[in-house]
């Protein structure tokens, strides 16, 4: 079985390959609040500079 299919539609480990090197990585219990704060930080400047962010 491949890594991919082992883990299925589970998005808490991401996975990447690279030049032949696998790398697995987890999102560490702090990683949410930080995401949704650069992402209100983000939010404010885009708003206030008139930029439009799509995604």
């Amino acid at each position: 079985m491949g890594l991919l299919a082992a883990r299925g539609d589970s998005s808490a480990v991401r996975i990447s390959y690279l030049r032949g090197e696998v790398e697995l990585m987890t999102p560490s219990a702090t990683h949410e609040p930080h995401q949704t704060t650069i992402a209100r930080l983000l939010e404010v400047w885009s708003i206030e500079q008139g930029v439009d962010l799509a995604g």
